[in-house]
């Protein structure tokens, strides 16, 4: 487990292995104001090119459009880099 400590202490982003996949967990807000704190992580494990990818927001309070967008944006990654998902 690896956790991406970023300047905003609202947010915290953890990345771990589960079987078969990569999940990055969000712990806070994740909008407009902290996607530069998520984005740089799981940007790294889309480029590790996982069999697949789990972003899990349930322990976040709110995920706005940012973050939405940030998720497609992974998805985006990961085809061009050839993953499955």
């Amino acid at each position: 487990m690896k956790n991406h400590a970023g300047t905003d202490p609202s947010i915290t982003v953890t990345t771990g292995p589960a079987p078969g996949v990569r999940v990055v967990r969000l712990v806070g807000e994740v909008d407009a104001a902290t996607r530069h704190e998520v984005e740089p992580a799981v940007l790294e494990v889309v480029e590790r090119a996982p069999a697949g990818l789990v972003l899990d927001p349930s322990r976040a309070g709110f995920f706005g459009s940012a973050g939405i967008a940030l998720l497609l944006d992974a998805q985006r990654a990961g085809s061009a880099s050839g993953s499955p998902w």
